[in-house]
């Protein structure tokens, strides 16, 4: 009711700002979507803030729904960045974490030299005034105090001056004028090694070296000092402002971002492209500038192909040993007994019951994938994503050679780690629930071929190679892959990557025969919708949707125009981020076993938290955390919301879905025993435990019954059983 409430609300407020499809309907729409989300966080917020003073379970669960789905970047507390003390308690567990694992991290990321311990090599055994040792040090200090706070600092006079060192001159001469060092305890030996060492990462390149970082640090430093600005900025924001300009062209290699995105998939010689190892998830920002009518197949143009695919071939294997996580791909094409390719892209002894429970279901809402990998040898994936594509005749289409598919597929699979959820069966779960709202009929004939084989492919793809960690896990341990994508969308910029890597080698480029244009898109439309899993993007997903849903209404048509890039897209990046968060609709006896999965996963990311001395995180503490508490939260202020909302998009379309969701809320709402302060008897037959856990099932009944999970092929009575409503279960739906 609650969300309901909520939802209303933000219809008219929609509603108020007369959303059309008319001159300006663009920016209404924007400014719509904007002004949504804001409303939509904030009554959220208020909505989870008393549900979190309900119980210990409550205020668990609010933090978890809020550390997850909510972007957290308009929401900082800029007073607390004033320096008042370091909290040294708060540092002891990644500092020790990075101070263990430093000499790997500097190997994971490509382009980064080894540092040298240059604070030792000082000949009087001291840290130089100006950060260098020069026989001019003192016309350097001369020249810096004549210059570095006036506009039009010569770098390259410094340069001279500091002996080839004017970045780590420029930027330590800086640091110390404004006492950044005493107000941080940094130990200046400590700063002069980065900088230099930093200052060796730079490239021997024209423009974009150590010269230019240099004369960008000194700009900074002047425009912060100008008397409009003074008092208002913060000494940690000021330190990070002087640090950004003396990193900003790190490794540059003297080439542009578009021939990086150009020659994605053409890996030119090791020693010419330092950087584009770490770019392989870059694109450009053209979304007004696509022809779509271009977007449909129309023959392939084999001289465009001849460049790249002559320089994929001679650099393939290279190619693969350059994104951590990337495993030697296998021949699983010349593997097959038969010397064919199976009619389900897997070899089993199953391949008849296969065939007949993937006719009977995989069109279906709710297929069970569980039974799926049974019958597959434990290759869901690979069979139901091939199934679909054949079913769709995707691979005539796009001229795709069967055994390429099956290759690039098993090996994809073989990719995806053994973690309790976010392993294959999910990425073929979410591969078929794509699958099934492609052909939701208000979407009929609205995608080209090109954008549907983009989304099932997102959906196979979109969680390659996944630690079963979170993104803030990995942030908060400084991990090389937080650090390579800056913190932004760290996995799903990573399952990008693999993904891609995979497809630079011939044997699996399902790309091979489309023309470049195709080919760019494909990418596009793939990165899109791969970064919109990121959860932490739910509520701008949720705005862009709601807004959508109220421009149709306004409009009058009652049906969907998407006539540009931005709107298709929001359609199946929501389309995908539904699928994400599809086990709430899904029937009891597979949503039961999803979260049995999930839970298990961030058990054990607690225990490693725990382990290293962190806090650990909502909903990840075994000895806490429960379970139905915990969904009926999810699905009230999370699953129903969205799913609400797709289900007006495409009305009546998604009813069953809708139908499914709240049984299975009504269900688990049911399991939830009753508080302390709502029955006179609750506080004689809770213990302190129950009591502690919100009254659930807790963490050590959850590892039981998830150990206890077993995957068989489904007899005639279970079969029967799947028909049954959630409410006609008399039983812990874990137990099947």
């Amino acid at each position: 009711m609650v969300v309901l409430n909520t939802m209303r609300r933000i219809k008219r407020t929609l509603r108020k700002l007369k959303v059309n499809t008319d001159q300006g309907g663009a920016e209404l729409s924007v400014l719509a979507s904007v002004l949504c989300q804001k409303k939509f966080k904030r009554m959220l917020n208020k909505e989870l803030s008393h549900f979190s003073e309900s119980s210990k379970s409550g205020n668990q669960v609010s933090e978890y729904i809020q550390n997850t789905f909510l972007d957290k970047q308009q929401d900082i507390d800029f007073p607390s960045l004033r320096v008042d003390g370091s909290n040294d308690a708060e540092l002891t567990g990644s500092a020790a974490l990075r101070a263990t694992k430093a000499s790997e991290a500097m190997s994971q990321i490509h382009g980064v030299k080894k540092p040298l311990a240059h604070n030792n090599s000082f000949t009087t055994g001291k840290v130089p005034k100006y950060g260098v040792e020069t026989p001019h040090e003192e016309e350097l200090g001369k020249f810096l105090a004549e210059n570095l706070d006036e506009w039009g600092l010569d770098v390259f006079t410094v340069s001279a001056l500091s002996g080839g060192r004017p970045l780590t001159a420029i930027t330590f001469t800086i640091l110390q004028e404004r006492g950044l060092l005493e107000v941080f305890k940094i130990p200046p030996s400590t700063m002069v090694s980065f900088l230099m060492t930093l200052e060796d990462n730079y490239c021997k390149v024209p423009y974009h070296n150590s010269f230019h970082a240099a004369d960008v640090t000194q700009t900074i430093h002047y425009l912060l000092n100008t008397p409009a600005l003074e008092s208002l900025f913060t000494s940690l924001e000021i330190f990070a402002a002087i640090i950004a300009g003396a990193i900003h062209d790190v490794d540059h290699p003297g080439l542009t971002n578009q021939f990086l995105i150009n020659t994605v998939q053409a890996n030119a010689e090791q020693g010419a492209l330092p950087l584009q190892r770490i770019l392989e998830v870059w694109k450009p920002n053209k979304q007004q500038d696509i022809d779509f009518p271009s977007l449909r197949v129309d023959g392939s143009n084999d001289a465009e192909l001849t460049g790249s695919a002559a320089l994929r071939a001679t650099k393939a294997s290279e190619a693969m040993s350059q994104i951590h996580g990337v495993k030697k791909p296998l021949a699983h094409n010349n593997s097959f007994t038969t010397g064919k390719v199976p009619k389900y892209g897997v070899e089993t002894p199953h391949e008849e019951e296969l065939g007949k429970f993937l006719a009977e279901n995989l069109d279906e809402w709710g297929l069970d994938v569980f039974t799926v990998s049974a019958l597959s040898g434990g290759r869901p994936l690979t069979a139901i994503t091939f199934t679909i594509l054949q079913e769709r005749g995707l691979l005539e289409v796009f001229k795709i050679p069967p055994s390429t598919m099956v290759s690039f597929l098993m090996t994809l699979e073989d990719n995806y780690c053994k973690v309790p959820y976010h392993n294959s069966f999910h990425a073929a779960d979410v591969t078929q629930t794509i699958h099934y709202l492609l052909n939701t009929p208000a979407l009929e004939s609205l995608f080209t071929s090109l954008e549907i084989f983009a989304a099932i492919i997102a959906g196979a793809i979109h969680d390659v190679d996944h630690p079963g960690l979170t993104n803030q896990f990995l942030i908060n341990t400084g991990s090389d892959l937080a650090i390579m994508y800056n913190d932004e969308s760290v996995l799903e910029n990573h399952h990008l990557a693999v993904a891609f890597k995979l497809l630079q080698n011939p044997e699996l480029d399902i790309l091979a025969n489309l023309p470049k244009k195709q080919r760019t898109m494909f990418r596009k439309i793939v990165i899109d919708l791969v970064l919109a899993t990121d959860m932490s993007k739910h509520m701008t997903l949720l705005a862009d949707l709601k807004t959508m849903v109220e421009t149709k209404k306004v409009a009058g048509s009652g049906v969907l125009l998407l006539d540009n890039y931005t709107d298709r897209i929001q359609v199946l990046q929501n389309m995908i981020h539904c699928a994400d968060l599809s086990n709430p609709t899904k029937p009891l006896y597979l949503y039961s076993q999803w979260i049995d999965r999930i839970m298990e996963e961030f058990f054990q990311q607690g225990d490693k938290e725990r382990e290293l001395q962190m806090e650990v995180s909502p909903m990840c503490d075994r000895h806490t955390a429960t379970i139905e508490k915990s969904q009926v939260g999810f699905i009230e202020y999370i699953a129903h919301p969205l799913w609400e909302t797709w289900g007006d998009l495409v009305h009546p379309d998604a009813q069953r879905i809708l139908d499914l969701l709240e049984e299975n809320r009504d269900y688990y709402n049911s399991q939830i025993p009753p508080s302390p302060t709502s029955t006179t008897n609750a506080s004689s037959t809770l213990n302190e435990d129950e009591e502690d856990n919100g009254g659930g099932t807790n963490a050590t009944s959850l590892h039981e019954s998830h150990s206890a999970v077993q995957i068989t092929v489904p007899s005639s009575s279970s079969a029967t059983l799947k028909e049954q409503p959630p409410s006609s279960q008399h039983h812990h739906p874990r137990s099947k």
